[in-house]
């Protein structure tokens, strides 16, 4: 006797579908926070270059910093808010921020590459990276 196939395809309950996409939400929240750490020291720092009247090679080491810490942050924050595989997350959220500032560098340069890039880029995966590790193993906050 021939068993009849099921003609629907197997559907996933909305906890399973929920379960899949988790990472979607933390991932894009915590590369808003670091495009906004980014641009918030960037400002900082513009507006105390001004002020100082800072030579004008400050300029790539304090960007440089910015978008470091910035992606520190990001990775933190994302692996802090999934708890798991901090490495993975801070490196996505990394090429993420990558793939924000190459268009940066495009739309101001009109160029994207460089050995500037490739440091940034190194920088900003590195600083990610151990970002997402510290988020992962960083103590929850206890509530009362």
């Amino acid at each position: 006797m021939k068993r009849k196939r099921n003609a629907h395809p197997k559907r996933t309950s909305p906890r399973e579908r929920s379960s899949q996409t988790t990472w979607i939400r933390p991932v894009c929240i915590s590369c808003v926070i670091g495009v906004g750490v980014w641009l918030l020291i960037l400002m900082i720092a513009a507006f105390a270059m001004t002020k100082i009247d800072s030579p004008q090679m400050l300029v790539t080491p304090v960007s440089i910093l910015s978008v470091v810490l910035g992606a520190f942050f990001a990775g933190f924050a994302c692996a802090k808010m999934i708890r798991e595989r901090g490495f993975l997350w801070g490196l996505l959220c990394g090429g993420i921020l990558c793939v924000v500032l190459l268009a940066a560098n495009v739309i101001v340069y009109a160029d994207g590459f460089g050995v500037i890039w490739l440091i940034k880029v190194a920088c900003i995966l590195l600083a990610s990276t151990i970002g997402g590790m510290l988020g992962v193993n960083s103590r929850r906050k206890i509530r009362k």
